[in-house]
């Protein structure tokens, strides 16, 4: 029985780690559109669609591009010139180690999968697109708690942090690839002030490491959350000041913190606690009856 309980809990775990690998993985339509506003696709289900690739940093240029191989004329790194191509993925070896791509000029190219199971500096065209006709020109409202200004493709200047702008209203005045698949699309948003700044986001999940720091949903907000929860001012200001106090809800909690690392739920003396447990930036935990918080430790 326990070697039984041991091969259930492995074959889960590599299925939450090769899970994306197969095309066949069965995902809820909530689960595929957890991440955010888009559909989220395996890899093997965005064979046919065109993937666009990334601008690389400055400090990478002269190196070009590490996992991405220009097969017709036989280049191991493709050049920095690259940027910007779309290039149609067309297959995926047997082994899941890479996937073969062509641009509009019949150019080949062929791409190294990661041991993430996404393509390095790569995004689908597809998300790129859809989070532009979506979102520009359009009110969003921050779910973070400072914006950066400065370039975001020159990891050499400076990017200056504007503090405490949770829950404020900007415009997005620009969608664009960011440096990184993992949250490929890059928010130019302007602030109420006239600030400028950028977000980079995750609007899918498809081809990349699905962290939650970077789902679109844990960034922003489509609606003013003031008008969304009906709050008290009272807890409205210790919301914006990310302060949680005793007798706030999960809801509250979670609009500080995000979405914890886990809920456990605790038994003791007939009594059922849920205990919030954050570990980022560092371990936070918060307990939980009747659906108030009654201690934080």
């Amino acid at each position: 029985m326990n070697r039984l309980i041991c091969t259930i809990i492995l074959s889960l775990n590599l299925s939450l780690c090769f899970g994306q690998q197969e095309n066949a993985e069965k995902l809820t339509e909530e689960q595929r559109t957890y991440i955010g506003p888009f559909r989220y696709r395996t890899l093997k289900e965005t064979i046919g669609e065109t993937y666009v690739v990334l601008p690389l940093n400055v400090d990478d240029m002269s190196r070009g591009y590490p996992f991405l191989a220009n097969v017709t004329t036989g280049e191991e790194r493709a050049k920095a010139t690259t940027a910007g191509k779309h290039l149609k993925l067309i297959s995926i070896d047997d082994d899941f180690n890479y996937g073969n791509f062509v641009d509009s000029a019949g150019i080949k190219y062929k791409s190294a999968i990661s041991t993430l199971k996404s393509f390095n500096n790569m995004s689908p065209l597809k998300d790129i697109e859809n989070a532009s006709k979506l979102f520009l020109n359009k009110s969003l409202w921050i779910n973070f708690k400072f914006l950066k200004i400065g370039n975001p493709y020159n990891r050499k200047d400076v990017l200056v942090r504007i503090d405490s702008v949770r829950f404020e209203h900007v415009i997005v005045i620009n969608v664009s690839p960011s440096l990184n698949n993992d949250a490929p699309v890059l928010l130019t948003i302007k602030t109420d002030k006239g600030i400028v700044g950028h977000s980079v986001v995750d609007v899918s999940g498809t081809n990349t490491m699905r962290d939650p720091v970077n789902y679109f949903k844990n960034k922003f907000f489509t609606k003013d959350p003031q008008t969304i929860y009906k709050y008290p001012a009272t807890v409205w200001k210790n919301i914006k000041a990310g302060k949680v106090t005793l007798g706030m809800t999960e809801e509250q909690v979670t609009l500080i913190k995000g979405d914890p690392e886990r809920v456990n739920v605790v038994k003791t003396a007939g009594k059922v606690y849920r205990d919030m447990i954050y570990m980022e930036p560092k371990y936070q935990s918060y307990l939980l009856l009747n659906g108030k918080v009654t201690l934080i430790k």
